[in-house]
């Protein structure tokens, strides 16, 4: 059986906009989502399906502010919806960016995340652990923002007992050379050697295409990664992408990376005006420039690899920069 023969079709689209939206969305919001997509229903009939939504455990209402998914309901929407999420960027990333708003004059503005659930009584030592690894820099920003709320970054209810972790994802790149002009996608995630603390190189790749999981998140939280063997050694493997772009808008690239906030983009490790044939994924890469950036979750790793959390998310929410802090100053 297809998971979309479990349910009825308008079922299936209230799934679709609640997945694909941010928090809980109000009842006349859904409608109105619904009726763009040709499902002309009145509100009582939405209140209607979302009473049985929520009597199967899909979705979970508040009151007169709306709905939003359960654990089980996003399960069943990933599997739904799983075509739509293959490739990069696909449709939860460009959702994403639409609304990446950061200012790098101002300071201010949304930027595309990487969340963590931790149990609150695990934030002491896992703050500890991150400090420690702190110096070795090899992620996008040291900037960490703490939610008190996590179910709005996971969009769905969530125990008392947890809060959210939140850091700068590499995804960030892509966004904000994008809005410059630069057309900038990421072809490939894998393991990166580093030794005395010196970068060497990859010894390990997974292309992006075709695959509705991240590839760092992959890496991440199988444990490949050995962030804090590089922190007490100088050597170990972390994560990092390669990103492309047209290779006749290198000298653009290059004054576009001068001009972006170091606080929020420092994970570049080298980049070049052609890709070269050892980097390429496919034929396409060959009028391509190129960037290797460390991977912004690299900053949670020790957490993984200690077993302190295990449910991290790549590039999956948006969050204010002005609620982050840098590791150091916490």
């Amino acid at each position: 059986m297809f998971a979309n023969e479990k349910y009825a079709a308008t079922v299936i689209e209230i799934l679709r906009i609640l997945y694909f939206s941010d928090g809980i969305q109000s009842s006349s919001h859904i409608r109105s989502q619904l009726g763009e997509r040709g499902f002309d229903l009145d509100s009582r009939t939405v209140r209607y399906h979302l009473s049985n939504m929520e009597s199967e455990n899909l979705v979970k209402r508040k009151g007169n502010r709306g709905a939003y998914l359960t654990e089980k309901g996003i399960s069943e929407a990933k599997m739904l919806f799983v075509f739509d999420r293959v490739g990069t960027p696909s449709f939860e990333t460009e959702k994403l960016s639409s609304f990446y708003s950061f200012n790098g004059e101002k300071k201010k503005g949304f930027i595309v995340a990487n969340c963590l659930l931790l149990e609150k009584n695990k934030l002491s030592i896992a703050l500890q652990e991150l400090k420690k690894a702190a110096f070795t820099n090899v992620w996008v920003s040291s900037l960490l923002g703490i939610s008190k709320e996590p179910e709005k970054l996971w969009k769905c209810d969530l125990p008392d007992k947890y809060v959210g972790l939140v850091c700068v994802s590499s995804r960030n790149y892509d966004v904000a050379l994008q809005k410059k002009g630069i057309y900038v996608e990421t072809s490939a995630t894998g393991l990166y050697s580093l030794k005395n603390f010196t970068p060497r190189g990859f010894t390990e790749i997974i292309s992006h295409t075709g695959t509705t999981l991240s590839p760092g998140e992959i890496l991440i939280r199988g444990r490949y990664t050995s962030v804090c063997r590089l922190a007490e050694t100088g050597e170990g493997l972390v994560t990092a992408a390669i990103k492309t772009f047209p290779s006749f808008l290198y000298k653009e690239l290059q004054e576009a990376l001068a001009h972006l906030d170091p606080s929020i983009f420092s994970g570049l490790i080298f980049h070049g005006g052609l890709i070269p044939p050892s980097y390429r994924i496919s034929s396409k890469d060959r009028n391509k420039g190129y960037m290797v950036i460390y991977g912004g979750a690299n900053l949670f790793s020790p957490l993984i690899e200690k077993g302190i959390a295990t449910n991290l998310s790549i590039a999956s929410s948006l969050y204010d920069v002005e609620q982050m802090t840098d590791i150091n100053n916490l």
